[in-house]
């Protein structure tokens, strides 16, 4: 679909969020409320359902896969995680509440369904929670220190196996990325009962998105950043090297809020301050080109204030 209309939210928006299949968007207020539209045949949104359980402004939005059903992940400023399950046609319950941070839940995020359900928040505490169910159909959370100053951004990587020997059984490796008001981008990877952390500097602003970028089935993996200092960076890690190499492929005059991948990967959105859409594509030569500019009414924009890296 394209184009807008009116969610009658009383308050500005802080995160909007289709579903697996595109079918069903979720957002959310500063009013405290959740609102779930459907997606009809002449792409006009029908509103289902009005959520409201949350204490104040709610600010992040997650869908799990739909192998687990209908299952809407929120948090907000009363450093509260909800989880919300369709229990009949667009009636909707808390199956789950997390109250384990001191600061509010600015982000979440539904991990790979290979991960079976497990959820990641990031406080303004400065602490990640990795919230998982079990098998026994209970939950249960690991809290970690992740970004002095408050975390703002987290991104499940897509799910990989690996083998310590070719004979040996594959198991998966979970790896997630964090940002920060330290500056700082961190990698996170689950070994030995915690998670390891690599620190990555580039930054020199608090980093306000992170976007692990799909699978495409590359010798590589590769997420963005963006940051208040203006800068959009791009994080690879060849399996040659093993190590996490940095390149700025925008910087603009205004700080850039968010970073999204296309579902192929090949395309990153970028939404900035200035209230533009900068789709940027790969080229060959590996360089990074702007190959569409998307002002606030879904109109092409031009500028001519933007450096590519």
């Amino acid at each position: 679909m394209s184009g807008s209309f009116d969610t009658r939210h009383e308050g500005a928006i802080n995160d909007a969020q289709f579903d697996y299949y595109g079918r069903q968007l979720a957002t959310c207020s500063q009013d405290g409320h959740i609102k779930i539209f459907l997606t009809k045949e002449d792409d006009q949104m029908q509103q289902v359902a009005n959520l409201q359980h949350h204490q104040g402004s709610v600010l992040a939005l997650s869908w799990s896969h739909p192998k687990f059903g209908s299952l809407l992940a929120s948090c907000g400023v009363d450093r509260k995680v909800l989880v919300w399950k369709e229990m009949s046609s667009n009636s909707w319950n808390v199956v789950y509440e997390y109250d384990n941070h001191e600061g509010p839940i600015n982000c979440i995020a539904w991990g790979p369904w290979e991960y079976d359900l497990t959820l990641l928040a990031g406080s303004l505490d400065g602490s990640v929670s990795v919230i998982s169910r079990t098998s026994e159909d209970r939950w249960e959370a690991m809290k970690f220190t992740a970004h002095e100053g408050g975390v703002y951004a987290v991104s499940w990587a897509p799910a990989t196996s690996l083998s310590l020997l070719e004979s040996e059984e594959s198991y998966l490796v979970k790896r997630f990325v964090s940002g920060g008001a330290d500056n700082l981008v961190k990698v996170w990877t689950w070994a030995d009962e915690h998670y390891d952390c690599t620190p990555l500097d580039l930054h020199t602003r608090c980093v306000r998105d992170v976007a692990w970028c799909p699978s495409l089935g590359m010798a590589r993996d590769m997420f963005a950043s963006c940051s208040e200092d203006a800068t959009v960076a791009i994080w690879t890690n060849s399996s040659d090297s093993g190590k996490w190499k940095s390149k700025c492929v925008l910087k603009l005059k205004y700080p850039i809020w968010r970073v999204s991948w296309s579902v192929a990967g090949n395309v990153l959105a970028v939404s900035a301050y200035d209230n533009i859409t900068r789709l940027l594509k790969e080229a060959p030569d590996e360089t990074w080109e702007v190959v569409s500019t998307i002002n606030e009414n879904g109109q092409q924009s031009n500028e001519d204030h933007i450096q590519l890296g």
